[in-house]
């Protein structure tokens, strides 16, 4: 069972870190933790943190981040102004793309389902159709305000053809993405970065994301959702 696992003993230290240890004490544990990275100690730190980011601030983790981030994705630490920018001009890329793929996966779920087609044709198109359905029934039952799935949902649509069209997409490169996703996490808006979360975790199956991707979550992981 999971709390008498190595596993277990992780989560239950870095939840109680996180909740407990005074705010320094713990931005130094979390550093020495995922530097470290001994068994599931780095992932259970950070989801740890994400745990307790909607009531507790740790400056010096978002600071780290944000540099960690920038260094390693966007060749430096960008200003407000440079980081909306580019933002948008990737999201504007992506926007008139998305719904035309969406219908395309959800013509191939249906040809599958019927037994039309074969276990990995048209597979990306079926899959982002498949995460966009499963993210509007969680939206449905996650948020409440009659808004917040739209808004959300749209993000999904954003983030999901990101991460399941990089392997085919002659708009978007893996470069692109990951700096898409490092200037998502870095501007910390709620619904961005939820969707941009799942979608990496959606995808990665696909052939764009292979194993050594993971360690992209180590400066990634969403400060809050």
């Amino acid at each position: 069972m999971l709390h008498n696992s190595e596993q277990g003993l992780d989560s239950h230290i870095g939840g109680w870190a996180a909740h407990f240890l005074p705010v320094a004490d713990f931005e130094n544990f979390y550093v020495e933790s995922v530097s470290l990275n001994v068994g599931g100690a780095a992932q259970a730190m950070l989801y740890a943190w994400k745990s307790v980011a909607h009531f507790r601030d740790f400056p010096r983790l978002v600071a780290h981040q944000t540099r960690c981030l920038s260094e390693n994705y966007l060749g430096g630490v960008e200003d407000t102004q440079v980081r909306t920018k580019a933002l948008n001009e990737t999201r504007a890329t992506i926007a008139p793309l998305v719904d035309n793929d969406l219908e395309k996966g959800r013509k191939a779920s249906a040809a599958f389902d019927k037994g039309e087609i074969g276990k990995f044709e048209a597979l990306a198109h079926r899959m982002y159709f498949e995460f966009f359905e499963s993210e509007t029934r969680r939206a449905k039952t996650e948020l409440k305000d009659e808004k917040q799935p739209i808004q959300y949902l749209e993000e999904v649509k954003i983030h999901g053809w990101a991460t399941h069209f990089l392997i085919d997409s002659n708009a978007l490169s893996h470069r692109d993405y990951q700096a898409l996703y490092a200037r998502t996490i870095i501007a910390n808006r709620q619904f961005e970065v939820l969707a941009a979360q799942r979608a990496l975790l959606a995808a990665r199956v696909l052939p764009a994301f292979p194993p050594h991707e993971r360690q992209f979550d180590v400066c990634a992981m969403p400060r809050s959702l």
